[in-house]
């Protein structure tokens, strides 16, 4: 099973509830939440970034929260939910502390 690692900004109050609900349903161990500096860089408050453990892929904004949801077995059924254009970047501002910035994080290729 995948294995990731949440980083989030260690004084948001937000991401520290987000955590603790993240911790509630991983039921398999598979997410470790950490307040460290992630290696793309310091977090904005607010913003939180995901690392595959196994690859060392890190990603931010929606494809951070997808990632989340494939791996927590009760967010299974969000998945869908983030095929709509509109959902997806309103979750990808919510992952990156409202701003829709993911400083840091390298641009995809086009």
């Amino acid at each position: 099973m995948r294995r990731i690692r949440i980083y989030r900004h260690p004084q948001s109050a937000k991401c520290a509830n987000y955590a603790r609900i993240h911790r509630f349903f991983d039921w398999f161990g598979q997410v470790h939440v950490s307040t460290a500096t992630p290696a793309t860089g310091p977090l904005g408050r607010g913003a939180m970034v995901v690392e595959e453990v196994d690859s060392g892929r890190i990603m931010g904004g929606a494809d951070a929260l997808e990632c989340i949801c494939q791996v927590i077995p009760a967010y299974l059924p969000l998945l869908p939910l983030l095929k709509i254009p509109a959902l997806r970047a309103w979750a990808g501002r919510g992952m990156s502390g409202g701003t829709g910035s993911t400083r840091g994080l390298p641009r995809p290729r086009p």
